[in-house]
């Protein structure tokens, strides 16, 4: 069994509230995978972490 990462490359519009919910997380894990990552400040383009499973 190995961990992986799920990513999101952000895009325009896109903020941790809607990812989450996109993605059915919460924008506390959002920030948690992605300390880097100023939620008012996203930078399109950019690879997130959006989640992290087991497989």
């Amino acid at each position: 069994m190995r961990f992986q990462l799920r990513w999101h490359q952000l895009r325009p519009g896109d903020t941790f509230f809607n990812l989450a919910q996109q993605f059915n997380t919460t924008v506390e894990c959002l920030q948690h995978l992605n300390p880097w990552a100023v939620p008012t400040n996203l930078p399109v383009g950019c690879w997130i972490v959006v989640g992290a499973q087991f497989v």
